[in-house]
């Protein structure tokens, strides 16, 4: 046989050795670059998780803002519909005095025209200097 063509058994120990050791370094560099991948995943996994906390305290601040919002537009409501209560009794009063005004207006004004064209009493008052709505064409609503 040729010496080239047997090998020895150191030639193989040497062999295996080689063989084992370029995959034990193979399988370092490889395990090397799945832990820095999995550092990197790591990294950009809390940046996630804090832009989702960010994102979940603003959700709970805008529906904190908008619960205010709804009960002072509730409130806002039930002021409205006070104030239109109030102003539709003072309509009714403020028509009534109107009305009260009117009336005495037009008794005072037939008083000072019974007493002018009467001349019951001869003494001339502010009244009696002041012409009559009526004599100057005024015309009652």
């Amino acid at each position: 046989m040729n010496e080239k063509t047997i090998l020895s058994l150191t030639d193989l120990k040497r062999f295996l050795g080689k063989i084992l050791g370029g995959c034990f370094a193979a399988f370092l560099l490889a395990g090397q670059y799945f832990y820095t991948q999995l550092a990197a995943n790591g990294a950009a996994d809390a940046k996630r998780d804090m832009a989702i906390q960010g994102l979940q305290d603003e959700f709970r601040h805008t529906s904190e803002t908008g619960k205010r919002l709804e009960k002072a537009i509730d409130d806002q409501r039930l002021v409205s519909s006070q104030m239109l209560l109030e102003m539709t009794k003072l309509a009714g009063k403020a028509a009534s005095t109107e009305e009260i005004a009117r009336s005495t207006q037009s008794r005072i004004e037939a008083l000072t025209d019974y007493l002018r064209n009467d001349r019951i009493d001869q003494k001339k008052t502010v009244l009696d200097s002041m012409p009559s709505r009526r004599t100057q064409g005024y015309v009652e609503p």
